[in-house]
């Protein structure tokens, strides 16, 4: 069983097309997210390398006379024989660890087998999440496994 490379530094297929392992982006509304009177700051910070990324960001909000820092930290690391880590943490009570095993030629089939594990800051909720994509040139399936 081997792991081969689609594209050296790319995303895994897990991350970048599925919503059920996708790392959401953030809502964007013109009326309610970006008015300067509750939001007047935000900072970005990437960084992307041969073969990792690290994203930060810092929202400064103001609400009902009180000031709020909301972080939001994404870490991507592309590890050995095409293997995958991506983590996300967040102020408002949210981690994830994603790992993508890549593809993965099995019983002369390719196949990409990837997990999640999502939990809050008190460790008190969890979600795994286990999937297997069958990849064929003509067709492909993907089975996916939940556990709250």
């Amino acid at each position: 069983m081997t792991s081969t490379p689609v594209f050296k530094g790319a995303k895994p297929i897990s991350i970048k097309i599925e919503p059920w392992t996708d790392f959401p982006r953030q809502s964007y509304s013109i009326q309610g997210d970006d008015f300067c009177h509750t939001k007047p700051l935000t900072v970005k910070l990437n960084a992307k390398g041969s073969r990792s990324t690290v994203n930060i960001k810092e929202t400064f909000s103001h609400k009902e006379g009180k000031w709020n820092i909301e972080d939001d930290v994404k870490l991507w690391f592309d590890l050995q024989n095409n293997h995958s880590l991506y983590t996300r943490i967040k102020s408002s009570n949210y981690i994830k660890v994603h790992y993508d095993h890549g593809i993965t030629e099995l019983f002369t089939k390719k196949w990409n087998i990837y997990g999640t594990y999502w939990t809050d800051k008190s460790l008190s909720k969890n979600s795994f999440r286990i999937g297997a994509a069958s990849l064929h040139e003509k067709c492909d399936s993907d089975t996916r496994i939940r556990a709250n």
